[in-house]
């Protein structure tokens, strides 16, 4: 009897203890900062990055001026090359909670795909076959397995053309089941998400278009719709927005809908707001200089990850106060936005976003042409979400090919700058992550002793500067 009672205690921990191994081999570690294109010239020029998905085979699957398929450690498995009708289409990428791959593109057209790119099924969900400037702005799985798509369309209103929110329902095989096409006003309406509901229906977010006496408004507008999309009520919110908003929805922890619109012209703010089954705002705050990029995603404890221009912030759930951000810099010392986050197995957070470098070549008659290259971002941010362990990085190419040696980095004191080919009247520069220059030293020789001096901890950039006020590289050191 002792010795069944033994045997039955190994398999019942074996059984409950399977899952968790099983869990840990579908994890792997890895830490990475990986660019993946730039100005290929057999993709598209402008490389951009505006959403992520993380696969149950452990990879990413990515989307933006192109869908890819990332692997664990950052490099490219594939990116479309099979089916160029993903080019060009501003293809949003999903991987569903069914472990299966999709494409919606633009022209709303749903594409199912399988681990390999290749294409299982294709289906066209617009309603009619109209020339209607259509637009895709968000898809996800329903409880039935279907999807809900929401965009906009334009469409003539009497003798005006106007765009107008377009939801489309349809079962697990991508066939539709319903189409709306929905208006809150007479003017300009575009929808940007939708999320289901306790009662079965749908909030659709939209930005809603109302004109003034002076000038047109901008305002998130919230519409629910039943199973079928019969309308049951709208509700446009208080707080302005302006031409261009990017607006991002995310089903919260406690089955709420959170909001965020960024401000896309000079003045730069970020509104964040959370409403519940209702339409009504529970939380309604704005951060003032802070431009939303596009990255959003709740954590554990309530607190939310907002993706800036400038950073990555932590948002306080109770207080709603920054409680810290993270700057993100690229190969050349460049920012990089945060444009799309989602949570890994190991509770770290890969980061994606993309950067512009203003350069420059000599054309053929000899004068600059200058330009912006665009590069695209994988990041794998560790459980502290604050730092970004580095392997292998993939750095641009510098037009010199001097070489500089930084160490130490991280130093508190003091750091040796060293280069490999000795300069002549150089400038060193110094700036923080905002771009301002804090100091400068002027160099001759191929070693340096820089202190800390005034300089408070944190992230700063280094350039030197040739005689002839030429930049020969940039790189970062970390004052702690």
């Amino acid at each position: 009897m002792f010795k069944k009672s033994i045997l039955l205690r190994f398999f019942i921990a074996l059984f409950f203890c399977s899952p968790i191994a099983v869990y840990s081999q579908s994890c792997p570690f890895s830490d990475f900062k990986k660019m993946y294109y730039e100005n290929d010239s057999t993709m598209y020029p402008n490389n951009f990055v505006d959403a992520i998905n993380v696969t149950s085979d452990s990879a990413y699957f990515i989307g933006g001026s192109q869908i890819a398929k990332i692997d664990v450690n950052g490099n490219r498995l594939w990116n479309g090359s099979q089916n160029n009708s993903f080019l060009g289409s501003d293809a949003i990428p999903y991987f569903a909670p069914d472990g299966k791959y999709y494409v919606i593109l633009s022209n709303f057209t749903l594409i199912h795909i399988d681990k390999n790119e290749s294409i299982v099924w294709t289906k066209y969900l617009l309603d009619t076959n109209c020339y209607c400037n259509p637009i895709v702005n968000h898809i996800t799985q329903t409880s039935d397995g279907g999807f809900i798509i929401t965009g906009s369309k334009t469409i003539l209103d009497t003798t005006y053309y106007r765009d107008r929110i377009f939801v489309v329902k349809t079962n697990s095989l991508g066939d539709t089941i319903w189409t709306k096409t929905l208006a809150a006003s007479g003017a300009d309406n575009k929808g940007y998400y939708s999320q289901e509901t306790a009662d079965g229906g749908y909030l659709v977010v939209a930005n809603i278009k109302t004109s003034g006496i002076i000038q047109d408004k901008y305002r998130v507008g919230i519409i629910k719709l039943n199973a079928n999309g019969q309308e049951q009520w709208y509700k446009i919110e208080s707080k302005p927005i302006y031409y261009g908003a990017k607006i991002k929805g995310m089903k919260t922890n406690d089955g709420d809908c959170a909001i965020v619109a960024s401000v896309d012209s000079v003045l730069v703010s970020t509104y964040f707001m959370k409403i519940n089954g209702n339409g009504d705002a529970v939380v309604d705050t704005a951060y003032s200089n802070r431009k939303f990029n596009g990255g959003l995603m709740q954590l554990a404890n309530g607190d939310y990850l907002l993706g800036m221009e400038d950073s990555l912030s932590e948002i306080s759930a109770s207080t709603k106060a920054i409680l810290w951000s993270k700057a993100f810099i690229g190969s050349v010392g460049e920012n990089i936005p945060v444009n799309s986050i989602k949570p890994l197995c190991d509770k770290a957070v890969v980061i994606a976003g993309n950067s512009g470098v203003y350069q420059y070549t000599v054309n053929c008659c000899g004068s600059d042409d200058y330009y912006y290259n665009f590069k695209s971002y994988l990041f794998k941010v560790d459980s502290t979400y604050k730092d970004v362990a580095i392997l292998g990085v993939m750095e641009h190419t510098l037009v010199s090919s001097n070489n500089i040696i930084i160490t130490p980095n991280p130093f508190s004191f003091q750091t040796t700058i060293a280069v490999e080919k000795e300069v002549k009247n150089a400038t060193l520069n110094i700036t923080n992550v905002i771009g301002q220059n804090v100091s400068s030293i002027q160099f001759s020789g191929n070693k340096i002793i820089l202190e800390k001096a005034e300089l408070k901890p944190g992230i700063y950039f280094v350039q030197l500067f040739d005689k002839n006020n030429n930049i020969q590289l940039t790189r970062k050191i970390v004052i702690q």
